[in-house]
């Protein structure tokens, strides 16, 4: 009886474990670079350009917006506020991978 409670109990464990490794975020250290500046330029376009006290806030984000945000970021307009430029490329890429505009 106690021998079939310990397997009961080991494959409950074991099973448990494997869903925690499953759910979460994206970046679960696993060093992709890509991914990383997609999930930077998600939030830098969300928290420094289109929010309510952003330059950008009143636009709805299509694949024409998209494709027009970036030739803004990619020649320096002012109108799309100050950042850097490693953020710049980082919002670039990703509004090009999330609108398939490579």
């Amino acid at each position: 009886m106690n021998r079939l409670l310990i397997i009961i109990a080991s494959t409950i464990l074991a099973v448990c474990s494997i869903n925690v490794y499953a759910s979460g975020s994206h970046s679960m250290g696993d060093g992709n670079m890509a991914k990383s500046s997609y999930n930077k330029g998600k939030t830098l376009l969300h928290k420094q350009l289109m929010c309510k006290s952003c330059p950008l806030n009143e636009m709805s984000l299509d694949k024409t917006v998209a494709a027009n945000l970036i030739a803004k970021l990619t020649d320096g307009s002012p109108e799309v506020g100050s950042l850097s430029p490693a953020e710049k490329q980082s919002v670039v890429t990703y509004l090009q991978e999330r609108f398939e505009l490579n």
